[in-house]
Formats: C-alpha cells, structure tokens, sequence
C-alpha cells in the first residue's frame, strides 16, 4: 500500500508545474512566466495543483488519499 503524504502531493504537483512549462515553450516558443519556478505561483494556484494531483494519485492508489 501507497501513503500519499502532503509532502508528496506537494513534489509532484511542482514536478507537473515543471512539465507544463516545458510544454509551454515548446508550444509558443516563450517560456511561461515562472520559468519553472514553483514558488511564483500564488497559494490559489498551488492549491488548485494539489487538489489536481491528490485527484490522479486517488485514482492510482484508491484509497490512499
């Protein structure tokens, strides 16, 4: 069994903030404003990208979150 920490959740919603970035250049060809950098973000956002992740990782791992 999986235990889905908020230490967790927290790594891997900056690892798809990191992800969209990279998907955002590739796209337009202008990096995103943050360049990456998880700590720009507002706590609304970051919060949305939590809920984001605990939403996957629920599916992944049923039951752990």
């Amino acid at each position: 069994m999986v235990t889905i920490t908020d230490e967790l959740i927290e790594k891997c919603a900056e690892a798809v903030h990191k992800t969209y970035c990279k998907k955002y250049l590739k796209k337009t060809g202008k990096p995103y404003w943050t360049k990456g950098d998880y700590s720009k973000l507002d706590e609304k956002i970051k919060e949305t990208d939590r809920v984001t992740v605990s939403a996957v990782l629920g599916v992944v791992f049923p039951g752990s979150c």
